[in-house]
This record gives structure tokens, C-alpha cells and sequence, in this order.
């Protein structure tokens, strides 16, 4: 099943989903590649400018599978953040030259409007479903050990 998402209900979308650069001198970023990431294009209503959907945009759109959620709403930011730091404890999705990145609330409320066609888990499933994970988790690592 694919991941079908909608970032159009995102209050100032423009800005917060998107990044934008001045073509001139980034030329070489129209020629690279990434790997599940966003790519630079030429901006539609203006040639002289790259954009690309941002970083966090594009991880919070993939990270509502891990979280169980298919929505961040004014209702549910909180509880999205919640998950989103429990399945950052196994390691942040974002990573910088200076080291992990997690998420922080203020991110995860910048994108109230996000939607994608995830099947909202129950926060007490959930719970139970992370505990599981957990558990295997820290039997795995003490096997290996």
C-alpha cells in the first residue's frame, strides 16, 4: 500500500514545508540525487529560485507510520510528540553534521494540518504495541551482549 499524504491544510505551508535557495551559484544541486529525500527542483513561480520540500516535512510525513498516526491536529500535537520522542529514543530521524537532531514540539505543531492515509492507532494500543517493541528489544541487547 503506498503513503498518501496532503500537506495543503498546513498553516503557512509555503514556509514551513519548503526551502528555497537562489539558482544562481547552486546550480549543482539540480544534478544531485538523494536517496528518500527531497530533491532540489526549479521553483514554478519563480526560475530563479531551487526549493525542495524541507527535511522535517518530509520526515514527519513518513514518521506518522511509526507513530500510528495519520494526522498531526490542534487536538493531538501533543500526543504525536509524545510518540514521536518514544520512537526517537531508538535514534533520531534526523541527523546533522553535529550529531542526532530529534524533533521538537514547536515542529510538530508548525505542521498541524498534515494528513496521510495512516490508520490512527490508539494511544493505550500504542502504548502496549511500544512496550512489546521495548521488550524485544532489550532482550536482543542482552543476548548480544
Amino acid at each position: 500500500m503506498s503513503l498518501n499524504w496532503n500537506i495543503g491544510k498546513i498553516a503557512n505551508m509555503d514556509t514551513v514545508c519548503y526551502e528555497r535557495l537562489p539558482l544562481a551559484g547552486n546550480e549543482d544541486l539540480l544534478k544531485s540525487m538523494s536517496f528518500m529525500g527531497p530533491g532540489w527542483h526549479a521553483c514554478k513561480d519563480d526560475p530563479g529560485t531551487l526549493e525542495r520540500m524541507s527535511v522535517t516535512t518530509h520526515v514527519l510525513i513518513f514518521a506518522t507510520m511509526s507513530v500510528d498516526m495519520g494526522s498531526i491536529t490542534e487536538k493531538n500535537a501533543e500526543e504525536f510528540y509524545r510518540r514521536l520522542t518514544v520512537v526517537e529514543r531508538d535514534g533520531a530521524f534526523r541527523i546533522s553534521e553535529d550529531g542526532p537532531v530529534p524533533f521538537t514540539l514547536d515542529e510538530v505543531k508548525a505542521h498541524i494540518g498534515l494528513t496521510t492515509n495512516v490508520a490512527t492507532m490508539p494511544k493505550r494500543a500504542w502504548d502496549a504495541k511500544r512496550k512489546r517493541i521495548d521488550a524485544r528489544n532489550n532482550k536482543e541487547s542482552r543476548a548480544s551482549a
